[in-house]
């Protein structure tokens, strides 16, 4: 557990948060971020183990971190530890609910821009590419709906975009081969486990990656963590996105969607039994009984892509 930049952030700013990890990556900085839930099996050994290790505390400020009972813990025991804390601040906010906090970064100098955080870490040593001094930064690739999407490691077409098209989400180009269960285990499907957002499959898929074993317990999830880093089932907002948007895909993709209807990883509340599903063919929603086989894509969100990196 050794990383040189840990991130402190709050599961309300990932989007900032996975732009950020695009530009240290591009950097070539060596950094370790949560993507899991808190209050996973492994979660207090992984964070003291990295925060422990590390060499520099990146901490995302921002409204929803100042009030976050754990971003305030990965502080204080940073500080503990002796850690260099850099203070990257995303809007406006303030320590008024943490005295501790509060004194802590009373008069801080605030970093507010990525590529100030990329060359205050270059100033400390650990960036091995760094791009904060070259003339005419690095250009980075826009995107629009239906682009075809390869970094070299994850492919895809883009089905959701942010205004500047640097950001936004890929589905994947394959799908399970068989159809699958959402979940397998006879106590799982009849359990509710809080796997419940219309929007996020990313926090869904870390509820269920929270479960005990839940790689042979959910078979439709497992399939999606298997194609690497990052890949999650889609909440039923997500497929609705692509569906609404499949005329503008990527024929690699468009011609090969039309398969019915597709898991969703969002599980009804109201009947702990059922999980809801999507059809990519007519764009109705509906849900039916964890252990039913059904079609199964991945979606990755992805940030900044560099030219040349």
């Amino acid at each position: 557990m050794k990383c040189d930049v840990f991130i402190s952030y709050s599961r309300s700013d990932i989007k900032v948060a996975e732009s950020l990890c695009g530009a240290l990556a591009a950097a070539g900085v060596d950094f370790w971020i949560d993507r899991n839930i808190h209050g996973s099996a492994n979660f207090l050994t992984e964070i003291t183990g990295y925060i422990s290790s590390c060499k520099v505390v990146l901490f995302i400020a921002s409204a929803a971190s100042a009030k976050s009972e754990w971003t305030q813990r990965e502080i204080l025991f940073a500080l503990k530890h002796h850690k260099k804390i850099l203070p990257y601040r995303i809007g406006d906010f303030s320590f008024d609910d943490n005295i501790e906090l509060d004194f802590i970064f009373t008069n801080v100098q605030w970093i507010e821009s990525e590529r100030e955080v990329i060359t205050s870490l270059e100033k400390l040593g650990y960036c091995s590419q760094c791009m904060s001094h070259v003339p005419n930064p690095v250009p980075v690739k826009i995107f629009k709906i239906g682009d075809y999407y390869n970094d070299g490691v994850r492919e895809g077409v883009v089905f959701e975009v942010s205004d500047d098209g640097k950001h936004g989400k890929i589905v994947s180009m394959i799908q399970s081969k068989d159809e699958l269960e959402w979940a397998s285990d006879d106590s799982e499907r009849w359990r509710y486990i809080g796997a419940d957002s219309q929007d996020s499959g990313d926090y869904n898929m870390a509820i269920v990656k929270s479960r005990p074993g839940w790689q042979s317990k959910y078979p439709a999830f497992k399939w999606c963590a298997d194609l690497g880093e990052g890949w999650y089932l889609p909440s039923t907002e997500e497929l609705l996105a692509i569906y609404r948007n499949k005329d503008k895909l990527n024929p690699k993709l468009r011609d090969k969607i039309d398969n019915e209807w597709y898991w969703s990883s969002m599980e009804m509340k109201e009947d702990e039994s059922r999980a809801c599903y999507v059809s990519l063919t007519y764009g109705y929603t509906g849900s039916t009984n964890k252990n039913v086989n059904g079609h199964v894509r991945a979606v990755h969100i992805f940030s900044p892509l560099y030219f040349g990196f």
